[in-house]
C-alpha cells in the first residue's frame, strides 16, 4: 500500500499530459495591465482551440442576450477580458484532466461555485480564484485514478466526501486536494488557488471559508442523482452538508432546481 510523499506525486506525475502553454500565456497576459488589448486578441486568434471556444460560448443559447459577435474584438468588447481568461484557463485544465467522467464534475464545480460566491457576495477577482480551484480541484483523483486505479476505486464514495477523504488518507497518507495541491504549483498555478484547493480536505473538519464552502455546494450539486426539487433537498439536508450551508453566507433560496438546471446547462457547454 503506497504512502505518498510530495517528491514521490512528482516523479510520478512527471508523464501526465502537458498544460497548454498558449492557455497559460494568454491568462497572464490579462493579468499584466501591460498589455495591449491587441496583443491579447492577436494572441488568441493564433489558437484555434481557445479561439473557437470563446465564440461558442459567447455565442451560445446561455448568452442569448447578447449580440452575436463576429470576431475576438467584438467579444471581447461584449463580455470582457476576463472570459478570455476564463475560458484560457478552462482549455488550460481540460488539457491536462483527461478523464471524461472526471473533467465533467470538474467543469460543472468549477462553474457552480463561482455562482455561490458571487451569490455570497464575494468580489470579482476572489470569486475568479474560485472557479479555478474548482476547475482543478479533482485534479488530484485523476491523478490517483491513473497511477493507482484499483486503491482510487476502493476509496471513492460517490456521496460521502468525509469517507472518501478518511479512506484516501489511509491508503496514500494524503487525500486528493493535497495531492492536486502539490502537483499543481509545478503547473504554475496561482498560490492562492492552490491552498483553497488543499483546505478542501478539511471541509468537514471546521473549514467553513467561503471559497471551500462554494466548491461543496457545487460538488454535493453534481452528485444529485435526479434533476428535481427533491432530491435536491435531501442531498442538502445531510447533517454534514446542512451545517456548512447554515455556517455559509448564502441563502437556501440560492440553493434551487433552478440553481442546479442553470449551473448544468452552463457546464454542458465546456464539457
Amino acid at each position: 500500500m503506497p504512502i505518498l510523499t510530495s517528491q514521490e506525486i512528482l516523479r510520478l506525475a512527471s508523464d501526465l499530459p502537458v498544460m497548454s502553454t498558449a492557455a497559460i500565456r494568454i491568462a497572464s497576459m490579462i493579468d499584466n495591465p501591460r498589455t495591449s488589448r491587441k496583443d491579447i486578441e492577436n494572441m488568441v486568434s493564433l489558437d484555434a482551440t481557445i479561439y473557437a471556444e470563446c465564440f461558442k460560448i459567447a455565442n451560445s443559447a446561455a448568452n442569448a442576450s447578447k449580440r452575436e459577435a463576429k470576431n475576438i474584438t467584438e467579444i471581447i468588447n461584449s463580455h470582457g477580458l476576463n472570459f478570455i481568461k476564463k475560458i484560457a484557463v478552462t482549455m488550460a485544465a481540460k488539457s491536462i484532466i483527461t478523464d471524461s467522467t472526471i473533467w465533467a464534475e470538474s467543469i460543472f464545480t468549477a462553474i457552480g461555485a463561482q455562482y455561490f460566491a458571487l451569490k455570497s457576495g464575494v468580489l470579482d477577482s476572489r470569486a475568479d480564484q474560485i472557479y479555478m480551484a474548482g476547475l482543478f480541484i479533482n485534479f488530484g483523483s485523476f491523478f490517483l485514478k491513473q497511477k493507482f486505479p484499483g486503491l482510487y476505486a476502493k476509496s471513492q464514495n460517490s456521496t460521502d466526501l468525509l469517507a472518501t477523504l478518511r479512506a484516501q488518507r489511509k491508503q496514500f497518507g494524503m487525500t486528493y486536494p493535497e495531492v492536486a495541491a502539490i502537483i499543481l504549483k509545478q503547473y504554475g498555478l496561482p498560490l492562492e488557488v492552490s491552498e483553497i484547493i488543499r483546505d478542501h480536505c478539511d471541509i468537514y473538519a471546521g473549514n467553513t471559508e467561503i471559497e471551500n464552502v462554494c466548491i461543496e455546494m457545487a460538488r454535493v450539486f453534481y452528485k444529485v442523482e435526479k434533476p428535481d426539487a427533491d432530491s435536491l433537498r435531501e442531498s442538502l439536508d445531510k447533517d454534514l452538508v446542512r451545517e456548512i450551508v447554515e455556517k455559509s453566507s448564502i441563502s437556501s433560496n440560492d440553493l434551487d432546481l433552478f440553481s442546479l438546471e442553470s449551473i448544468s446547462e452552463q457546464a454542458q457547454l465546456m464539457v
